[in-house]
């Protein structure tokens, strides 16, 4: 099982969101659910059919990727996925600026 690697320390990510997206999906890839080069195919599938030009825009397509990636193994049930979703579209819209979104 090979690891990707990682940022240079240096490096940061934009913002939190992008960070815990890529622990997420690295913590997926070192439980086994997937090989890395599956997930680096599913990210290049995501991004040549979009026009990146942020890296909120980048880190949509890594969400996207890894989104449909696990769908395509069977460990995600979309029913579920639609519905929390839509939880969390409720959740954030119903939050007052600047407050911490909750479900």
């Amino acid at each position: 099982m090979t690891s990707p690697d990682l940022p240079p320390a240096e490096s940061q990510f934009s913002a939190p969101w992008h960070a815990q997206a890529f622990a997420l999906c690295l913590a997926l890839h070192e439980a086994g659910i997937f090989e890395w080069s599956e997930f680096s195919d599913a990210l290049g599938v995501e991004l040549a059919a979009s026009a990146v030009a942020t890296d909120d825009e980048y880190y949509q397509c890594y969400i996207d990727a890894l989104t449909r990636l696990l769908g395509t193994k069977q460990h995600l049930d979309q029913p579920q996925l639609n519905q929390m979703i839509a939880r969390w579209r409720h959740a954030y819209l119903s939050t007052a600026h600047g407050s911490p979104v909750t479900i």
